[in-house]
């Protein structure tokens, strides 16, 4: 994604980053690093547009993160109750408790749950 500005600034993003480059130079900054380190190299119309081009970047990261449910490393999404298919092989295993089974393993289905939607991992 390219985006020439009216300043004479080149702004394209690649693998999560987001790099400026002034004029023809083929030398990009990374925004975060520009911001903090090179600010002073350009002009406040420049900075303004850069400014503008981040809050756009932000809006985006966040319209894409909303939509996806967020993921703890090594956990998985599980349904809140005891579906069915599991409730089948735990009556066909050495831990089934008859019609009962379901009953049984629920309250510990939702302890596992209920932590792991406190973000509990330990």
């Amino acid at each position: 994604m390219d985006k020439d500005t009216q300043n004479n600034i080149r702004v394209e993003k690649e693998d999560g980053a987001v790099w400026v480059f002034k004029g023809e130079s083929l030398q990009g900054t990374e925004i975060s690093h520009l911001m903090m380190m090179h600010a002073d190299e350009y002009s406040l119309a420049e900075l303004k547009e850069i400014c503008y081009f981040a809050a756009v970047e932000i809006d985006s990261l966040h319209a894409s993160l909303a939509k996806e449910p967020a993921k703890l490393e090594g956990s998985v999404v599980v349904p809140k109750t005891i579906p069915e298919n599991v409730v089948k092989m735990l009556e066909c295993s050495s831990y089934h408790w008859g019609d009962g089974t379901r009953d049984y393993f629920t309250p510990l289905y939702s302890m596992i749950v209920e932590e792991a939607a406190r973000g509990g991992n330990e």
